[in-house]
């Protein structure tokens, strides 16, 4: 099993050489993480090294394609390679730029990765690459689909749902081995429309989900919301926001719209190439020294947000893992080009179960009332008498 750190590797190349491989996503830290490194550190890296350390504890056999994402991620690698020798470790060093020069230079460090695990695997993928990667842009649509459907839904947390989906997808590609992508592509086929697990199938289970005064007063007026940041830990902060009473309009993170809003170039004679241009040029994140590639996204984001739909203007909800170098430079850059606009943000920090805390809801609900404020002056305006002098209310 090959677990990968960051959305940037391709997890063509390890399916490609009938390698069990997904995104490691994690739902919280494992007890005797903080032994390695200090406490105020990336929640994400210390869950890697917890999983890492509970894996050779039942005797999993793991790899892992470690991201120089940043520099807790990098000590995550000096780490297992320290510690865990029993773990194979592989270091792919993602570039921060996407132009030309770094296209080549990561097309050259894939295929080096793809080198390493060809001598593990004791196989070569040069006929099957190019099939997979056929098979994998199929389950980006198929799950871009499904994130789309969870965009117009009108059904109870639509937005949790679609991560479940994308949660599953991962699931399928770990357990199985070269042609499992297809496999996933028939399975979201099948589910895709008003199935169980589907954007519109009630709740996770495909439920349906009884409706509260409240509920039915949240589905009057949904203010239209922006999600973006480094990463969504989890889907605990997805959950809160549309309990709160949140029309999701976009999720841009790893847990999200960013890790499927691409395809790779199937005519491309060099595969690795083609996957080093695919994945560089993918909607960017905090990580990537691209701003302005990065600000015209979060435009094009919101200009693709209707708030026609929920009568009034939207925000944007900054997510920050607790102790992110990348997001906390990134919100600054977001907030300075934001600061000409009329759009409202709102920047939250936390760990993993951060939906779960009373302070991070507190925050959502006084955002959403500052939101309805907002409504209420843009579509409400005072009242006049014929002459056209305001009226003073006497209450």
């Amino acid at each position: 099993m090959l677990l990968s750190t960051c959305s940037y590797i391709p997890l063509e190349i390890p399916l490609s050489l009938g390698i069990p491989a997904k995104r490691l996503f994690l739902q919280g830290i494992a007890s005797g993480a903080e032994s390695y490194v200090p406490r105020d550190f990336c929640p994400y890296a210390k869950g890697v090294l917890g999983y890492v350390s509970g894996s050779a504890v039942r005797g999993e056999p793991i790899s892992l394609a470690l991201a120089g994402s940043c520099d807790a991620m990098r000590r995550v690698a000096d780490l297992v390679r320290l510690y865990w020798r029993g773990v194979k470790a592989y270091y792919v060093d993602v570039p921060r730029t996407s132009n030309d020069y770094a296209v080549d230079y990561y097309a050259s460090v894939l295929r080096e990765f793809s080198c390493e695990l060809a001598c593990e695997a004791c196989d070569d993928n040069s006929n099957t690459l190019p099939e997979t990667i056929r098979m994998m842009n199929r389950l980006r649509r198929q799950l871009g689909g499904l994130f789309r459907e969870a965009r117009d839904s009108s059904q109870e947390k639509p937005w949790t749902r679609a991560i479940d989906c994308l949660l599953s997808a991962g699931e399928f590609l770990g357990s199985g081995a070269q042609g499992v992508a297809g496999e996933q592509v028939l399975y979201l086929e099948e589910t895709g429309s008003g199935g169980k697990g589907s954007p519109g199938a009630g709740n996770v289970a495909g439920e349906e989900v009884p409706c509260s005064e409240e509920a039915g007063f949240q589905r009057v007026w949904r203010p239209s919301v922006i999600v973006t940041g480094s990463m969504c830990l989890d889907r605990t902060l997805t959950s809160t926001i549309e309990e709160v009473g949140f029309r999701i309009g976009a999720l841009d993170s790893c847990l999200g719209e960013r890790s499927i809003n691409f395809q790779i170039d199937e005519n491309d004679p060099d595969c690795f190439h083609a996957l080093a241009e695919g994945y560089l040029r993918k909607p960017p994140c905090p990580r990537m020294l691209d701003y302005g590639r990065r600000m015209a996204y979060l435009d094009e984001m919101l200009r693709g947000t209707d708030p026609s739909m929920d009568d009034g203007p939207g925000g944007l909800i900054y997510f920050v893992p607790k102790f992110c170098d990348h997001g906390y430079y990134d919100y600054v850059e977001v907030k300075r080009h934001l600061a000409g606009s009329s759009t409202p943000m709102l920047l939250l920090e936390g760990e993993f179960g951060v939906g779960n805390s009373a302070q991070v809801r507190t925050r959502l609900a006084a955002f959403r009332e500052m939101l309805e404020m907002r409504r209420a002056r843009v579509f409400c305006p005072p009242l006049g008498d014929v002459t056209g002098r305001t009226v003073r209310s006497r209450l």
